[in-house]
């Protein structure tokens, strides 16, 4: 049966329950490390914004036995399992398969697929038929990116859910269908809110005594601290019934967070760093001036957007001249210096640097900031450009 309202799925036995959940990755090319697999992290935070948490992750081969035992295993344990992967036409995809032997049903051709498709793709009647046998007790979602169907099998108070593995189309899926299907038809009695909040340049150890005290103010709130190079994002999780109260709850924590540290605080929307300092000098029509001593740096790349020129050279000795002359001799409102970093041949190498910033506005005193660093080549270009980007964000965000 074609699903195009997702209520018509599940009964409403499914509703307040306590789901035990698994998320599952198919495929050899993820166990072998060929491909990375983002598309867990995207189903965890789309179950998470509906107060739905995971609880496992796993990849199972392509190969029929293991993948068979795996998802037998799920099913058992677990109520509710999302499945990615191994839908499509090719040879090495066996999903289907594999998933009628699990539910001990024949695969079945399913005319209103082959229409729906050949409507799309006149030109590919193989992979069709093929993308339009699907095992006999599976409910199907049509797909309106590419050609393989979602399957969705609720038997025995279990929910299995098999969705592509393009990340494009999983979104998709995600978003448009199973996601409200969810919302649907698992009503929680309490609901689980998180807020995100990100601060630059914090340690754990720095950060964890002012949770402690948040804790003991705000019993009914969790903390989890998720350190990312230069970046402390700091989750806030309480348990209503509503949006709304965990929010009225949560508001004066975050709050209180954010003061304590508010040098070091930038928005819970985006981990993306260069975009933000890109938006600030945008928002202040700035142009930047450029210089750096070391050509491994990618920070023309990245401010791309705002950048008015962009120099190297050898070696600069002077931070506070150079930025002067940066701004008397360029059509720039805005300067920046990078210095003390070695040239790096060899990848493997460690390096120590003593990595030196100046950043000045037009009719503004120069900022001048060292930072000691020390890695590999690409570890040590990487926090370099994360260094200059935070000391950006906290010179602007004044």
């Amino acid at each position: 049966m074609y699903i195009e309202h997702a209520r018509n799925i599940l009964p409403m036995e499914y509703e307040n329950m306590s789901l035990k959940i698994e998320v599952i990755a198919i495929g050899d090319e993820i166990l072998t490390g060929f491909t990375a697999n983002t598309n867990a992290a995207f189903i965890g935070q789309a179950l998470l914004d509906i107060g739905l948490r995971v609880n496992s992750q796993r990849t199972l081969s392509d190969n029929p036995e293991l993948l068979r035992a795996g998802l037998q295993q799920s099913h058992h344990d677990y109520d509710l399992t999302i499945c990615t992967g191994g839908l499509g036409p090719t040879c090495d995809d066996l999903t289907r398969q594999v998933i009628a032997q699990v539910f001990d049903c024949e695969l079945k051709f399913i005319p209103e697929i082959e229409k729906y498709l050949l409507d799309r793709y006149t030109n590919r009647p193989v992979s069709i038929v093929d993308q339009a046998t699907i095992p006999a007790k599976a409910e199907y979602i049509l797909n309106e990116i590419g050609t393989a169907s979602a399957l969705v099998f609720s038997e025995a108070n279990k929910l299995m859910i098999f969705l592509p593995g393009i990340p494009t189309e999983l979104k998709h899926f995600m978003r448009t269908k199973i996601i409200p299907m969810l919302m649907t038809k698992y009503k929680n009695e309490t609901y689980e809110y998180h807020q995100q909040c990100n601060f630059l340049q914090l340690s754990e150890s720095q950060i964890d005594p002012i949770l402690r005290e948040l804790s003991k103010e705000y019993p009914k709130v969790q903390f989890g601290i998720y350190p990312n190079l230069g970046i402390i994002c700091v989750h806030i999780v309480s348990y209503f019934s509503t949006a709304a109260e965990n929010l009225s709850y949560q508001q004066p924590i975050k709050e209180k967070l954010i003061a304590a540290f508010k040098e070091n605080f930038f928005s819970d929307k985006s981990n993306d760093l260069s975009k933000i300092v890109t938006d600030l000098c945008e928002n202040q029509k700035l142009r930047i001036s450029l210089l750096q001593t070391t050509p491994d740096l990618n920070l023309g790349g990245k401010l791309a957007a705002v950048l008015q020129s962009y120099m190297y050279k050898r070696e600069d000795r002077d931070l506070t001249k150079t930025i002067m002359s940066l701004l008397e001799d360029q059509d720039s409102n805005l300067a920046i210096v990078i210095s003390g970093i070695p040239p790096m041949l060899h990848a493997e190498q460690v390096y120590e640097a003593d990595l030196n910033i100046g950043i000045q506005q037009r009719s503004a005193n120069a900022i001048i900031k060292s930072h000691k660093i020390r890695g590999t080549k690409l570890m040590l270009t990487t926090r370099a450009e994360h260094l200059v980007l935070a000391e950006m964000f906290k010179a602007l965000n004044i």
